[in-house]
């Protein structure tokens, strides 16, 4: 976690003020703050919520029966949760005869801890299942939780460029690269007094866009690709998790969630991708696992080594926090 001084704070709380009015809350909006309260960098934002003048409910992770209740009850229109979570809850809410559509008030929902908020296949798939909009927000524990946050054009994520200064640099050589060139990006604190950082590698591969959004403001984006240590290479081609969420987010017939294996066959990487099948598609699991191999490999040009279907509910990924996706099965000799 990262220290604060109380100037700190109350600067964090400011940035994540403004992201907040970013994405449209007003004073008059009901907002939901469920993200973990304990070691957590999110936890705190409630405060900007607070000091912009909404009427916060601190839900922290509660259990999705009591969550749902809340947005039944209290009909608040905004929420902050994870992408995982946000459309997990929207499955349960249906399967509990809610409709979070007609039933419920949520008009923005808020994600952040994971990429599918800036995933157009994951965001859109949310989005159709809440009628709300979906917005991505990005901090680091290391930093602040406020670093950056999408607009309503969803191209990339704002910078708080009075806080931080953010570079892409080469993942072998640590040159600086050029705006719109992929790298991983590092970032430079500008006023924090307590634990500055220069240049802090963040380990998240992505790009950035110096140029002036759509929406008017004139701070660069940054657009999030995956993180490094998540990436693999098979048949020399880099894999990145959010490559196969988007291809799985935007097939019929399954429940969106999914799981990666990487393992290792014949001294060379192979991965397997696990799936759900929802409980009243008609297909055969074998035709499933065909048209899931074959999407993945016109996206990624790779096909994994094997698709695994299992019935809705088969996979234990659904959490009410980060999900995990994914499993590296490989015996890794780091000693060379």
């Amino acid at each position: 976690m990262s220290p604060f001084t109380k100037k700190d704070f109350d600067e964090f709380q400011e940035t994540e003020s403004r992201w907040f009015w970013q994405v449209g809350m007003r004073p008059n909006d009901r907002y939901v703050h469920a993200l973990n309260f304990s070691l957590y960098v999110g936890g705190p934002d409630v405060i900007g919520a607070q000091n912009l003048g909404a009427l916060c409910i601190w839900g922290g992770t509660l259990p999705s029966e009591r969550l749902l209740f809340i947005l039944k009850t209290y009909q608040p229109t905004v929420i902050w949760t994870s992408p995982s979570y946000a459309w997990q809850l929207g499955e349960k809410a249906l399967k509990a005869g809610i409709d979070p559509k007609k039933d419920l008030n949520i008009k923005k929902i808020i994600v952040a801890g994971e990429l599918g908020g800036s995933i157009d296949a994951t965001r859109k798939a949310i989005e159709d299942l809440w009628g709300a909009e979906v917005y991505d927000f990005y901090g680091l524990s290391d930093i602040f939780g406020a670093c950056a946050a999408q607009c309503e054009y969803h191209d990339g994520l704002h910078i708080a460029e009075n806080h931080i200064l953010v570079e892409t640099v080469d993942i072998h050589t640590g040159e600086v690269l050029k705006p719109g060139e992929v790298g991983e990006l590092v970032f430079t604190t500008l006023r924090k007094h307590a634990r500055p950082l220069i240049r802090f590698k963040t380990g998240d591969i992505g790009r950035i866009d110096t140029t002036k959004c759509k929406c008017g403001r004139t701070h660069g984006r940054i657009s999030i690709l995956g993180r490094k240590d998540d990436m693999f290479i098979v048949s020399a081609v880099n894999v990145f998790p959010s490559d196969i969420e988007a291809v799985i987010r935007e097939q019929s017939g399954i429940t969106g969630e999914y799981l990666i294996r990487i393992f290792e066959k014949d001294f060379t990487a192979k991965h397997a991708v696990e799936i759900e099948k929802n409980a009243d598609n008609p297909k055969d699991d074998d035709t499933v696992a065909a048209e899931i191999s074959a999407a993945l490999k016109a996206r990624i040009g790779v096909k994994p080594a094997k698709v695994v279907v299992h019935p809705d509910g088969g996979l234990d990924t659904r959490s009410e926090h980060k999900s995990r996706r994914v499993i590296d099965e490989r015996n890794i000799d780091y000693n060379i």
